[in-house]
């Protein structure tokens, strides 16, 4: 990871606590550690975009990059410390609204160069 949000070491990583099991090493340096492990990131054919991200786990304490607490530990991730952009919350916004209307209103300037009025 970069040195403004170093990754934990493997016994920073040993000491979370997991939702499932994990394979060795999960966590531990910028490795793309959901792929191959995740359902979504084993068939080639069709991989999640975050699949071949790398990420690391961090201490939210000495991370000033972006970063994320993790859905399955009690942990916190980055990808950006790894140089990839943090796909997996955008799966996850994605999710969300999928089956859902989204309505957005925009608020034009439309008073010319007097400014809005």
């Amino acid at each position: 990871g970069s040195v403004l949000c170093p990754c934990l070491s493997s016994a920073g990583v040993g000491g979370l606590s997991f939702d499932r099991a994990v394979p060795s090493g999960y966590g531990v340096s910028c490795v793309a550690h959901d792929l191959g492990f995740l359902a979504e990131c084993t068939d080639n054919r069709s991989l999640a975009a975050y699949c071949e991200s790398q990420w690391c786990y961090v201490d939210p304490n000495n991370c000033t990059v972006e970063h994320s607490r993790s859905s399955y530990s009690d942990g916190w991730y980055s990808y950006a410390t790894c140089g990839f952009r943090d796909e997996w919350e955008s799966a996850l916004a994605q999710k969300a609204f999928a089956g859902r209307t989204l309505t957005a209103v925009l608020i034009g300037n439309t008073g010319g160069w007097m400014g809005s009025y």
